[in-house]
C-alpha cells in the first residue's frame, strides 16, 4: 500500500517460512534504491540474525530497556549494517524477562518514531500469532501487516483466526503471501482455494 513504511509480517504458526520471506523481501527492496531495515521482533525465538549471519549480542531488547533518549538517533545507533548496501538489521538482542510488558511500554512508540525517520522501509518479523500476542503491540506502531501462510502446514481456520484478530485490533492487512504453494497441485488440495487463486 502506498505510504506503508513500517510493516509487521505475521503468520499463524512457527515454521510457516515468515523469517525467510522477510529476508527475501528486504533483499528485493534494496534493489529499488531504498534504505531498508529488517527488525527481528521475535525476542522469544529469534532467527533473523542467523539467516543474515549476524551476531545477536545487541538489538531490539537493548533499545527497549535502555533509558537513553532515542530522539535524533542515527542509523548506526538503531541497527547493524550488513554486507549488502542499504540493507540494515535490528536483531532481537539478548533475552529479557516479561517481553509482553516491554512491548507495551511507550519506549516502543518512541523507537518506532525514530525508525520511521531513519529508514525508508521497515519490515518487522514477529512470533507465531496464535502462540503469542507480541504482533499486536508491534502492529499498533506499524502501518499494517502482511500475513504469511504455508500451503503445506497452515490450517485455513488458523489463517482466518489471525485475520480476525488483526481486524479486531484495528491493524490494517496490507496483503498476504502463500508460501510453499505448488502450482501443479490444485489449490483446494491445500485447503486454500482463496489464497491459491488470489496469488496470480
Amino acid at each position: 500500500r502506498e505510504g506503508a513504511q513500517m510493516v509487521v509480517v505475521v503468520s499463524p504458526s512457527p515454521f510457516d517460512g515468515k523469517t525467510t520471506i522477510v529476508a527475501h523481501l528486504g533483499l528485493a527492496l534494496v534493489e529499488t534504491e531504498r534504505n531498508v531495515l529488517l527488525v527481528d521482533g521475535d525476542m522469544r525465538n529469534p532467527r533473523l540474525h542467523e539467516v543474515l549471519d549476524l551476531p545477536n549480542t545487541w538489538g531490539l531488547s537493548n533499545l527497549l530497556t535502555e533509558r537513553t533518549s532515542l530522539r535524533g538517533a542515527t542509523r548506526q545507533m538503531l541497527a547493524r549494517e550488513t554486507s549488502i548496501p542499504r540493507l540494515h538489521v535490528l536483531p532481537s538482542g539478548p533475552g529479557v524477562d516479561n517481553i509482553s510488558r516491554l512491548l507495551r511500554g511507550r519506549r516502543l512508540e518512541q523507537l518506532a518514531h525514530s525508525l520511521h525517520e531513519q529508514f525508508d522501509v521497515i519490515l518487522v518479523d514477529t512470533p507465531a500469532a496464535l502462540s503469542f500476542s507480541d504482533y499486536r503491540a508491534l502492529g499498533r506502531v506499524s502501518d499494517g501487516a502482511v500475513l504469511v501462510v504455508n500451503a503445506r502446514r497452515t490450517a485455513a481456520a488458523d489463517a482466518l483466526e489471525v485475520v480476525e484478530r488483526l481486524n479486531g485490533d484495528g491493524i490494517s492487512i496490507l496483503g498476504g503471501l502463500l508460501n510453499s504453494w505448488d502450482p501443479r497441485r490444485r489449490g483446494h488440495a491445500y485447503g486454500y482455494p482463496y489464497y491459491a487463486h488470489s496469488s496470480h
